[in-house]
This record gives C-alpha cells, structure tokens and sequence, in this order.
C-alpha cells in the first residue's frame, strides 16, 4: 500500500483543494490529509469545504497534539502500519508523473533506500555521513521505516527534515535522490512560513547533534 500525505495550516487552506486534486491524480492507493485539533501557531480554523468528490478520495487524520511538519509522516505511518508513505508540502504542486518518478528509482533501491526528490549533505551543518531529504519536493518512505520515527523533540519541531533524514539514517536506512521527481514540482504561495520564525541554521545543528546524539551518526567535521 502506497500513502500521498501531507499536512496543512490555515493561512494555505485556499489553495489546498488545488494540491490535493493534483494528489489525487497521482494514482496512490491512498491520499492523506493531516491536522491538529489544535494549532501550535495558528488560532483553530476549520478545515474548508472540499470540492464534491474530493472528500471521498482524501483522508483527514486528525492528531491530538501538533506534530508540526512531521506529523506528514508520523500520522499516516501510525494510521496505515506498513504503508509506504510519500509526503510532500501543502505550498507546492506535484505535475503528472511525479508519484511515477519515485517509483522509477524505488524499483532500482534496496528495500530500506528512501527516495527523496531534493536533498542535500549534512556538512552543510558541520556533520559528516549524512544526507538530507528536503520534504517540500517529496520524500518516499518505505513502510519497513515508516513506522518506526519518533515524533521530534521540541528542537526538533520546526526543522523536519533534519529529524526525519537522521531517523532514517539512524535506524538503518539510506536516502537517494530521484531528481526526475523534483522536476514535476512548482511552488505555490507560502503563508505562515517556519522559515520566517525560525534561526534555521541554529535549529538545523541543534537537531543534528540530536541525531547524533540518539543514534551515534553525523559526527562533527
């Protein structure tokens, strides 16, 4: 079983019926749509009308606390044990062929391989051994890992993609990229952005030595 999920915030709900219908025609198994009931940073806004037959092919898990951007992996990772899930961003649009691009490079992987569209190194932050899946372009997770990341600790929480590369690494996995996939992705408006709010860098090393920390990888360099 394959999972398109993403999560959404209030200031993009507008264009969110626009994402999904690009998700839907992807062709997964199951199209996934994450919310807290309540919003660490934004006031409680309910989640808008969907277009007639939307509401049918799309999935709202609805978590108890704010995972922030993980919860893109860890709710439907919790909802759909041993589903693959790929997830990918509420501020971009995914073209025909993007899910297909994954798959592509999937079938040439080992089975613990995560195939993201976009990454970079973690020397970047001053760590050695690690790659970074950069989710906003869409990352594939295998359902052998999937299910086995912790939710962030509170350092963690507005940096992701750090936290989410170092689980994979941490427990065994490797990420490839599928530049095919980052080809079929244009960006979107970006309201209520964590990048405006949030020291990157600084977060970014703290969460790496986290991971380093946790899981013995990453050391400094």
């Amino acid at each position: 079983m394959l999972v398109i999920a993403l999560s959404a915030i209030p200031p993009r709900f507008g264009q969110l019926p626009r994402v999904l219908d690009a998700l839907l025609a992807q062709g997964a198994d199951r199209v996934a749509l994450v919310t807290p009931r309540r919003y660490a940073r934004f006031d409680p806004a309910p989640l808008p009308a969907l277009p007639e037959g939307m509401t049918e092919g799309v999935t709202v898990l609805e978590t108890e606390t704010d995972l922030g951007p993980a919860g893109k992996l860890l709710a439907p990772a919790a909802a759909f044990p041993g589903a693959d899930i790929l997830y990918g961003d509420d501020d971009w649009l995914y073209g025909p062929g993007w899910l297909a691009a994954f798959k592509s490079e999937r079938t040439v992987q080992p089975p613990n391989t995560v195939v993201a569209a976009s990454t970079w190194t973690t020397e970047r932050i001053g760590r050695r051994g690690g790659t970074i899946a950069q989710g906003f372009a869409g990352v594939l997770v295998p359902g052998t890992l999937a299910g086995r990341v912790a939710p962030p600790p509170p350092e963690a929480w507005a940096v992701d993609d750090i936290w989410l590369s170092g689980s994979f690494e941490g427990l065994g996995g490797r990420i490839v990229a599928a530049p095919g996939a980052r080809a079929l992705c244009s960006p979107l408006a970006s309201p209520g952005a964590l990048q405006a709010r949030t020291d990157r860098d600084t977060a970014n090393r703290a969460t790496a030595a986290l991971v380093n920390d946790r899981f013995g990888i990453w050391p400094e360099g």
